[in-house]
Order: structure tokens, then sequence, then C-alpha cells
């Protein structure tokens, strides 16, 4: 989430503050942790459209390559730092790593809770995106 606010001040304005040693530390633990899921969805089993549990790692993989998951991920990989210190062309690219956030829904539905508890968060969810945009709409009028 802290990429969803950073990335379109990046690219809007540029400002220093964002080059600092704790900003880029922080920046590039980031993108290693999704790296790390990228790799881990490779070896996470899913249920198949007939309900059963596939455990073979080519199926697997196969399976994530043909989400547009795999596209998002791929390409937001592209916008991190490690790379666009050498094509800053690719920068636009961080725009992807934005798309992370829309995993919240489905990481809502898997809870185990209430209706009404779920209810609050698709709430929260839904004020989060109106202030994502309001965010991001402002970067690109300034």
């Amino acid at each position: 989430m802290i990429n969803s606010f950073i990335i379109p001040v990046e690219l809007s304005f540029e400002p220093e503050e964002l080059s600092s040693v704790g900003f880029l530390i922080l920046d590039n633990a980031l993108d290693v942790l999704f790296f790390i899921d990228i790799v881990l969805m490779f070896f996470t089993t899913y249920l198949s459209k007939q309900g059963q549990e596939i455990f073979e790692s080519n199926l697997i993989a196969v399976n994530y390559m043909k989400t547009s998951r795999f596209f998002t991920d791929i390409l937001s990989l592209l916008g991190a730092n490690v790379i666009t210190q050498f094509s800053p062309r690719l920068r636009v690219l961080g725009f992807f790593k934005m798309a992370r956030v829309r995993r919240l829904n489905s990481y809502i539905k898997k809870l185990n809770l209430p209706e009404n508890l779920k209810a609050v968060f698709l709430f929260v969810r839904l004020t989060f995106y109106l202030v994502l945009w309001i965010h991001i709409q402002g970067c690109i009028w300034w």
C-alpha cells in the first residue's frame, strides 16, 4: 500500500526525499518481498474447475502464467528500482506495483469472519480506493 501513494508522487514530482538511502532500502526490500511472492505463486496449489486441489508443479506454473496476475506481477517487477536505475524509461511500469492492492479483495473474501466484519473491511477497502483515486488524480492534475 505504501507504493500506491509513493509512485504517483515519484512520477509526478520527482522529489529528492524519495532518493534517500532509507527510502531506497525500503523500496528495494518491498521489491524483494514481492519477487519472493512471485516465486511462491509457482508452488501454491489451486482449485480446479471441478473443485479438486491441484498439487502438480507444472500445472500450477502454467495456471499462474495464464492469469492476469502473472502479467501484472512481471510488469511491476520491471518497474523496480534495481531495473529502472539502468533504464529510467521503465519507471512508468511502477504503476503496475499499484495493482498489487487489488489483491485486498481476495484476502477479504478468504477471511473466516462473520459477514458484518467482512462488510467493515469492504467499507475500509472502498474508502482506501477512493482516497487512492483522489491522490492519483491530484498528482496528475498538479
